[in-house]
């Protein structure tokens, strides 16, 4: 998956100097292992306040996997609400992401935004999608919706029913998502 995170990297212009990453899709179609295998950036649509980019990974011809990603361009934490809820009592404590682990993918993915290197970084929404990724398994696909940002050091806690997950740090939904396994 990794291949496909830093292909983002590529992305140069003023445009893409703070973007917020507002939905992410990702979709494995084969064996992401061998010789051969490239990269392949589409911008998908390109509007004022947001970007739809399509990633996709190849061998030869045949599409192995894809990264569908949603930007919100020049976003700031102030255009994001807050969401209030009662979190659920069906939750399990999932994770944190330290700042080290936070410098440390950014440095992975080549993302050099600056909101991920900050003394209080936000963690990349690629490096949750990641996690979630390696955390459920043989997944065939994992689709997210980043409600807020999560910071260094804040604790994570999930919710899973069949097919779907919301993540909460205290009382507010961080992001919410749709997981399908491999069959």
């Amino acid at each position: 998956m990794i291949r496909l995170i830093r292909a983002l990297s590529s992305l140069h212009g003023e445009q893409y100097t703070e973007p917020y990453i507002a939905k992410a899709q990702f979709e494995r179609y084969g064996n992401l292992v061998g010789e051969n295998i490239q990269t392949k950036m589409t911008v998908e649509k390109e509007k004022a306040k947001f970007v739809l980019i399509i990633i996709d990974l190849y061998n030869e011809k045949i599409v192995l996997a894809r990264l569908r990603i949603t930007l919100f361009l020049h976003a700031t934490e102030n255009a994001v609400l807050a969401v209030h809820h009662t979190k659920p009592t069906d939750v399990q404590i999932w994770r944190s992401f330290s700042k080290e682990s936070i410098y440390a993918f950014s440095e992975e993915a080549n993302d050099a935004n600056p909101i991920h290197l900050t003394d209080r970084p936000i963690v990349q929404g690629l490096f949750l999608l990641r996690s979630l990724a390696e955390y459920f398994g043989d997944i065939h696909s994992l689709e997210m919706k980043f409600i807020k940002p999560l910071y260094a050091d804040q604790i994570v806690y999930l919710q899973k029913h069949s097919g779907s997950f919301v993540g909460y740090h205290d009382h507010e939904i961080i992001f919410k998502g749709k997981v399908e396994f491999e069959k």
